[in-house]
């Protein structure tokens, strides 16, 4: 799997909040560059830099205000390797529906923003014993999401790396969900 980072013109690119715009872009980019359908995360990281993870190199030239691309393989570990992680993603959890009993009889529902940071621990605590940790809420309403950065120990190596390439909780196409890690 590659980690591509797209550098933008502000100016020409889409406005960053506009996430749905972004998120079909995104999928086309990677379409015509044939990568493996449900293989591609990404997030963008300010107005000029936009990050997407996929089995092959996205054809970015095809992205309004694209200006210049690196590719590189996404990050492996060993176990005990100290990182620093950045994720952005939408906290929740399923519910049961009111009598209902069985697979597919819950709804989700919003974690408070009081009970992000256990969140977030609870779900990499295989893989991962975070060190560290921050949020901030992005946005409002239902459309909030959290922006966490942290410290940890890697627990799990191929489990890491498996998260990584398939994400981290909810709004994947809304460019939520992609782990980011580099080495502490």
């Amino acid at each position: 799997m590659l980690l591509t980072t797209i550098h933008l013109d502000p100016d020409a690119a889409p406005d960053p909040t506009e996430s749905a715009t972004m998120g079909r872009l995104v999928g086309h980019v990677a379409d015509a560059a044939g990568a493996e359908e449900g293989r591609v995360l990404w997030a963008r990281r300010g107005r000029d830099r936009l990050i997407i993870s996929s089995d092959v190199p996205p054809d970015w030239h095809e992205l309004p205000g694209a200006l210049r691309a690196e590719s590189v393989k996404t990050p492996r570990y060993e176990q005990w390797d100290r990182i620093r992680f950045s994720l952005d993603t939408k906290p929740v959890r399923a519910v049961p529906k009111p009598g209902a009993q069985g697979k597919g009889k819950s709804r989700r529902v919003a974690v408070p923003e009081d009970r992000w940071d256990q969140w977030l621990t609870g779900r990499l605590e295989d893989v991962l014993v975070v060190t560290a940790l921050r949020h901030a809420r992005i946005g409002m309403g239902g459309a909030a999401y959290g922006r966490f950065r942290g410290e940890a120990v890697v627990r799990d190596a191929d489990a890491l790396y498996e998260l990584c390439i398939r994400g981290v909780g909810r709004g994947k196409h809304e460019g939520r969900g992609l782990l980011l890690t580099e080495r502490a």
